[in-house]
């Protein structure tokens, strides 16, 4: 796949919708769809204290307050569920941003009034909605709350340039270097064969010895 098809790739993002702002999901989900976004599959669930850390990891930029920490674990894990949402659009990170508005209420109230934060949140910290913003954020938040579509994430065109030049294009070289070493008849299919024969991630199966 080429570094453009990868870049036109819709991004996947996770969209936590808080305890406090759960009744209001249908007039979120309603903001979603007029903002363009997809929504792929939906959880309510009471989150584990393991899946708060997880969220909270994921989606902190910097070093992790501890007392802030605790705290946010705590709260998320026993004020009630939350919905969790899959959603997809081109641009997905930046869309989402634009969408939810800044964390500070005051500052969403005063220059992004028609926020969903300005909308539904409750104070700062009672912020009604976050979301991953980054692949990797996604990624992480993907594995916490929806496994079954891990598959469907995309390297970056970043992310592909460093997979080929790390491990692609080294093992290849070396196998077009013994072709024209070799010549042999078929050339295609030697190639092939080598490629397998020397591909660093190939699994590596333990004989059994028969003890009959």
């Amino acid at each position: 796949m080429s570094t453009a098809a990868v870049a036109a790739q819709p991004e996947l993002a996770v969209l936590l919708v808080r305890p406090e702002a759960r009744h209001s999901e249908n007039h979120i989900k309603h903001a979603l769809a007029a903002d363009g976004f997809n929504i792929l599959d939906r959880k309510h669930v009471v989150l584990s204290p393991e899946q708060a850390q997880a969220h909270y990891v994921a989606t902190t930029a910097g070093d992790i307050d501890r007392h802030a920490f605790d705290e946010y674990v705590d709260y998320l894990s026993t004020a009630g569920s939350s919905i969790v949402l899959l959603v997809s659009r081109f641009n997905a990170f930046e869309e989402l941003k634009t969408l939810l508005g800044p964390t500070d209420l005051l500052e969403a109230k005063d220059f992004a009034p028609s926020s969903l934060r300005a909308k539904f949140a409750v104070s700062s910290k009672l912020c009604a909605l976050e979301a991953t913003v980054t692949t990797e954020s996604a990624e992480s938040d993907l594995r916490t709350f929806f496994p079954n579509h891990l598959r469907t994430i995309l390297p970056s065109s970043e992310e592909t340039n460093v997979l080929l030049d790390e491990e692609v294009y080294p093992i290849l070289t070396e196998g077009l270097t013994r072709l024209s070493q070799e010549k042999p008849v078929n050339p295609t299919a030697w190639l092939g064969n080598w490629l397998l024969e020397h591909n660093p991630n190939r699994p590596k199966v333990s004989e059994v010895t028969s003890t009959h």
